[in-house]
């Protein structure tokens, strides 16, 4: 048995196409939970990969299958057309929806961040953001909770309202940029 290598455990077994399964459906659904959820990986790498495996691995899968050419080359030919219809106008979104984004400062409350941005868009002028930021998991996953925008109208240039997507009235959180307190404003507890 000269030249052989001995490896402690059978790789084959290891990287078995069970294994394989198993763990695309992992990330499968670890993608449709942040998906459903409004979190994301706060690393834009890790979003990127997760994405590449779910989209490339049933691709690899189908390559490899056992059907007939003339059935696969039909296949392939219907998601090539419905993609380009779908990706009509990814240039034109891509163009008009970067914005150039700069964080000014960072106020770090336990699982929760709050960062003052400055934005600038494909047209018109530079504006100021408030982010409202969760964190879970070690600061693994992050969601965007509210935003805020800086008011020349009030007197207190230290109150940051954070309102809800609906807009409402009444705001979910308020931040106190000068002490760095951020408080629950409703009293429904939503």
């Amino acid at each position: 048995m000269q030249g052989e290598t001995y490896l402690p455990f059978n790789t084959m077994g290891f990287f078995s196409t069970r294994i394989v399964v198993i763990s695309y459906f992992s990330i499968l659904l670890t993608g449709m939970l942040l998906l459903l959820t409004g979190y994301s990986f706060s690393s834009k790498v890790l979003n990127i990969a997760t994405i590449a495996i779910i989209i490339i691995y049933p691709i690899i899968r189908f390559s490899s299958s056992r059907m007939r050419l003339w059935i696969k080359i039909s296949i392939s030919l219907f998601v090539v057309l419905f993609l380009v219809f779908a990706l009509w106008d990814l240039p034109v979104l891509i163009a008009f929806a970067r914005e150039k984004e700069q964080t000014i400062q960072t106020w770090n409350l336990g699982e929760k961040k709050v960062y003052l941005v400055q934005r600038q868009g494909w047209a018109g002028p530079s504006y100021r953001e408030y982010d409202l930021k969760d964190f879970k998991i070690f600061g693994l996953i992050v969601k965007t909770i509210a935003y805020a925008y800086p008011s020349s109208l009030s007197n207190d240039v230290c109150k940051v309202e954070f309102n809800s997507d609906n807009h409402s009235a009444k705001p979910i959180y308020v931040f106190d940029a000068c002490n760095g307190k951020l408080t629950h404003a409703r009293s429904d507890g939503r």
